[in-house]
């Protein structure tokens, strides 16, 4: 066996808008859009992170793509 059949790779999507020192997470979902809550950055010594920021497992570039136009698409309801 080589070193490749023991590699496991994941990827996750997330994403938000920062606009006026205000961290709004864009996969919301419509139903939550009026209890959003303005996200708060977490650091430690090793890493920064954004606290209860949606994160979703994609398995192909059609879900990513899908993930990403719904984030593009709360944009504009946000302002």
């Amino acid at each position: 066996m080589n070193a490749s059949e023991y590699e496991h790779y994941s990827i996750w999507i997330s994403f938000f808008e920062l606009y006026n020192e205000n961290i709004l997470d864009l996969l919301v979902q419509p139903k939550d859009m009026k209890i959003r809550k303005n996200l708060r950055l977490m650091q430690n010594d090793h890493s920064t992170i954004i606290k209860n920021l949606i994160q979703i497992p994609v398995f192909d570039i059609k879900e990513a793509e899908d993930i990403i136009k719904f984030g593009l698409a709360v944009v504009p309801n946000i302002v």
